[in-house]
């Protein structure tokens, strides 16, 4: 009986495709789909609960909710995991990780740490090597981090909020990269802490169009950055929320005594609030910010756009010192196991918060439909189409909610 209910749901998906979809873009949105969904059917563990700040747009987070321990005993657990997924950056990627999940002490009453490494090939051509880990250190410290190798074609389209689609230019480069924070629990859902970056680009070189970087870019960066960390997640769930709130904030600090090539530094928030209107309706309301001062080398300015806020926009179409975005998104259950969300927003960069507040903000606005995998952890996969300003668009497909 579940696997001719798992047939159906796949039958479904394949009617559609074959038979309802005449659009081309259409048909290749459910292509994706269904490449996601069939990947998605062969894992049916049990989801952990978690209580923990975790910066969404986690991939490995999302992993360990999804493929997490039961208290079955086991200190250590090893799966393998393909997925599959679509971002304007990347076009179709794909790839396979390796979580580790166990205790880092014998202490059963501690909720499971994880490790994954993953390796992600895109359609770009990139190519991504990457560990998250995810330790508790007793009850009331976190060790979290990213690190890895990227071998990275990007574009750059210069800086300010005006740049115009015909200054692109494609460069490729290597980077190494580490994001790791050292957080303490201090009170209920409040967590402080020492935030801890580095990003390393080198091997750099032409591909085409305007050439907008200078030689002196073209040499490679070094940045490394530390500084304090505050954050408070009341989230019911931090892959699907429905109701709490989420708050973090950094001041990174980059300069010469941590080696960086570049001086300068950063404060950066991000505010979510989410709002259950009933069991099937949910209001998520975000703003996020990144304010630089110094000398940042290019690949270090605050972005617009990604799969996260700003949707429809390329990540970095465009860049600058100073960021601001503001969001809502409703989103609501339909059958089954459908769902479907309506988001809009506004965001702009510029050289000072001044000029920022007087710019006239980019704007974006979409929909999409969301596919739930998981009933009883509410665990959703996202189809995101998104509009933006100056004829910008763009499409995400990923596990969990953008914010």
């Amino acid at each position: 009986m579940r696997v001719n209910y798992k047939l159906k749901q796949v039958k479904f998906f394949c009617d559609l495709y074959f038979s309802k979809s005449r659009c081309f873009v259409v048909r290749q949105f459910l292509l994706i789909f269904l490449l996601i969904l069939s990947l998605s059917l062969s894992f049916q563990n049990s989801i952990m609960a978690q209580d923990f700040p975790v910066e969404i747009k986690n991939d490995s987070a999302t992993l360990n909710q999804w493929f997490g321990h039961k208290e079955n005993g086991k200190k250590a657990r090893i799966t393998p995991l393909p997925y599959i997924g679509y971002l304007p950056e990347t076009k179709i990627l794909g790839g396979g990780a390796l979580l580790l999940t166990c205790r880092v002490s014998k202490d059963s009453t501690l909720p499971f740490s994880y490790s994954e490494l993953t390796f992600t090939y895109t359609q770009n051509h990139q190519a991504i090597l990457e560990n998250d880990i995810f330790f508790y250190i007793g009850h009331h410290y976190i060790v979290k981090g990213l690190f890895g190798y990227e071998k990275y074609p990007d574009r750059f389209w210069g800086l300010g909020p005006n740049t115009p689609s015909g200054a692109e230019e494609k460069y490729d480069s290597q980077r190494i990269f580490a994001n790791m924070a050292f957080l303490r629990k201090v009170k209920g859902r409040f967590y402080v802490g020492i935030k801890y970056r580095l990003v390393k680009m080198y091997n750099m070189s032409h591909i085409s169009g305007i050439s907008s970087l200078t030689t002196e870019d073209y040499k490679g960066s070094l940045s490394n950055g530390l500084g304090p960390a505050f954050i408070y997640d009341s989230r019911d769930n931090i892959l699907t929320p429905s109701k709490g709130m989420y708050f973090s904030l950094l001041n990174p600090n980059y300069g010469g005594l941590l080696g960086s090539t570049h001086r300068f530094s950063g404060v950066e928030y991000d505010f979510r609030k989410f709002v259950r209107i009933n069991s099937k309706q949910v209001l998520a309301f975000q703003t996020t910010g990144n304010f630089i001062t110094g000398h940042p080398p290019f690949g270090m300015y605050a972005l617009l756009g990604s799969d996260m806020d700003m949707r429809g926009y390329y990540k970095g179409r465009y860049r600058d010192k100073d960021y601001m975005s503001i969001q809502a998104e409703y989103r609501r259950f339909l059958f089954w196991r459908i769902g479907v969300a309506a988001f809009a927003g506004v965001g702009s960069v510029n050289s000072t918060v001044g000029k920022l507040l007087t710019t006239v903000p980019k704007y974006s606005i979409g929909g999409g439909i969301r596919l739930k995998l998981n009933r009883k952890e509410n665990i959703n996969l996202r189809m995101d189409y998104a509009f933006g300003s100056d004829s910008n668009s763009g499409l995400y497909i990923f596990l969990s909610e953008a914010f």
